[in-house]
C-alpha cells in the first residue's frame, strides 16, 4: 500500500497534452486552447469615438461656449473624415473613426447644434471620449495562453481579432466499464440481490464535467473471460475507467483480467479513505484506472486520480481542484495511517471565515452524502483528527455555496 502523495506523483508522471485540432469558433465554447494566441491587428484599429457627439480640437474649447463649423458627419462603419482645422468639428457617432486633427469628442448632451454649426458648451480635454487605437489589444500582443478555457469573453476576444477558426486540444476519450453480476441499469426490473448501478452514470457526468468525451461500455459480468472481453471492447481510448471488482473477493476479476490482457499496473492499494482499493497503469496506448465499486469511493477516486490526468491532457496549467482553508465545526476522531477525505458542506461565518461541516454518515456506500457536499475535507495520513474550530483544508467540488439569493452588491 502506497501513500497518497506517491500515488498522485505516479499517476501524473508522463502525462502529455493531446494533439491540437482546428475548430470553428462558434463550436469551441468550453474547449482548451492548444497554443498561445497573438493578435494580428490592433484593437481598435483606429482611434474611435466613445460617444455620439462632435470630434474637435480641444484647444478650440478653452473658452466656452465655442461656436465651431460642422464640416462632416461620420457614422460608425465609415472611413474617417478629412482632417479638421482650427474652428472646425465633425458630427460623429459612437464607434466611428476620429478624423485627423481632432483630439477630443464632446458628447451631444454638452452641445447646441445649429445649421452647419455647433455651440460647444463645455471645455474638452485632450483624449476625452476617444478610444485609442490598440487601447484594448496591441498589434502582436499575446492575448490568450495555451490551456485556457474558451468561455464567452475569450470567444469574444478571438472574434474581435477576426479569427473564424481556433486551435483547441483534442478531448480525451474515456471508456467507462462497470463490473458486477449485481448491477442492473435503471429502468430494468431488479431480481433479489441486485441493485441499480450508479457508478456508470456518475462517471460519465464527471468525465464530461472535466472536459473529456465519455464512452459508456456497459457492465461486465463477474467472470474472468467476460471481463477480459469487455476490456478489449473498451479500446481504443485515451483513458479506461473500470469500477468494481478491484478488491480481494472471489469474484473480483478486474486485476487478473487487466494483467492477463498485458496491463502494466503501477499500484493496487493506496492509503486513503474512501477508495483504498484502486489500480492505475497502462494497457496498450491508454491509461487505466480501476476504481472501487462503492459509489462514494468511485467518485472520490475520480476526483483524486482521474480528473487531474484529464485536465493535464487538455493542457490545463492548473489541473487540480482548488483547496481552501476552513474551520471544522465538529470533532472528528481519526486513527493515523490513512489519509481521509470527508464529505463536507461549506458556509461563511459572521466573521467571514469558511466553516466545514460533514454531510452526515461517511459510509462509502452513502452516495447521497456526495449530492449534498460542497467539497472533501482533507485529513493527512498522520492526523489524529480535529477539534471544533481547528483549521482544515477542503478540496472544493461545488461552488454553489457562494451563490446569493439576493444581489448583495453593497450598493
Amino acid at each position: 500500500m502506497i501513500q497518497v502523495e506517491e500515488a498522485l506523483e505516479r499517476v501524473m508522471q508522463g502525462v502529455e497534452p493531446l494533439p491540437p485540432r482546428s475548430m470553428p469558433l462558434a463550436q469551441a465554447h468550453g474547449r482548451q486552447l492548444a497554443a498561445p494566441v497573438h493578435s494580428p491587428r490592433a484593437i481598435p484599429p483606429l482611434d474611435n469615438s466613445a460617444m455620439d457627439g462632435f470630434a474637435l480640437r480641444s484647444a478650440d474649447t478653452r473658452r466656452v461656449p465655442a461656436r465651431l463649423s460642422v464640416v462632416a458627419f461620420t457614422p460608425a462603419g465609415s472611413p474617417p473624415a478629412a482632417a479638421i482645422e482650427a474652428g472646425q468639428a465633425v458630427r460623429i457617432m459612437t464607434g466611428a473613426p476620429v478624423p485627423p486633427g481632432a483630439d477630443a469628442v464632446v458628447r451631444i448632451e454638452d452641445t447646441q447644434p445649429r445649421d452647419q454649426q455647433v455651440d460647444i458648451l463645455v471645455s474638452a480635454q485632450s483624449g476625452q471620449c476617444i478610444r485609442s487605437a490598440g487601447e484594448d489589444i496591441a498589434l502582436g500582443q499575446r492575448v490568450l495562453t495555451a490551456g485556457c478555457t474558451l468561455q464567452a469573453a475569450q470567444l469574444g476576444v478571438l472574434a474581435s481579432m477576426g479569427q473564424a477558426q481556433v486551435q483547441v486540444v483534442r478531448r480525451p476519450r474515456v471508456a467507462i466499464l462497470s463490473t458486477g453480476d449485481e448491477i442492473v441499469r435503471p429502468g430494468e426490473p431488479l431480481s433479489a440481490g441486485q441493485i441499480y448501478g450508479s457508478n456508470g452514470y456518475t462517471l460519465q457526468a464527471l468525465v464530461r464535467e472535466a472536459g473529456a468525451v465519455a464512452l459508456d461500455r456497459g457492465v461486465a459480468p463477474d467472470d474472468l473471460d467476460s471481463t477480459r472481453a469487455a476490456l478489449r471492447a473498451c479500446q481504443p481510448c485515451d483513458i479506461l475507467l473500470t469500477t468494481g471488482g478491484v478488491s480481494v473477493g472471489d469474484h473480483d476479476w478486474v486485476r487478473s483480467a487487466l494483467q492477463e490482457e498485458g496491463a502494466d499496473l503501477q499500484a493496487w492499494k493506496v492509503a486513503v479513505k474512501p477508495g483504498k482499493p484502486v489500480a492505475f497503469g497502462r494497457l496498450g496506448g491508454c491509461r487505466i484506472f480501476a476504481l472501487a465499486g462503492n459509489p462514494v469511493s468511485c467518485m472520490v477516486g475520480f476526483y483524486q486520480w482521474v480528473r487531474p490526468v484529464i485536465r493535464a491532457m487538455l493542457r490545463d496549467p492548473r489541473p487540480y481542484l482548488p483547496v481552501i482553508d476552513a474551520l471544522a465545526t465538529e470533532r472528528i476522531a481519526k486513527r493515523p495511517g490513512r489519509a481521509w477525505l470527508e464529505r463536507a458542506q461549506l458556509e461563511r461565518s459572521a466573521d467571514g471565515s469558511w466553516l466545514a461541516t460533514r454531510t452526515g454518515t461517511q459510509s462509502s456506500g452513502a452516495l447521497s452524502s456526495m449530492a449534498h457536499a460542497h467539497g472533501l475535507l482533507l485529513l493527512r495520513g498522520d492526523s489524529t483528527g480535529v477539534e471544533p474550530g481547528s483549521r482544515v483544508r477542503v478540496m472544493v467540488l461545488d461552488w454553489s455555496f457562494l451563490a446569493g439569493q439576493s444581489p448583495d452588491y453593497g450598493w
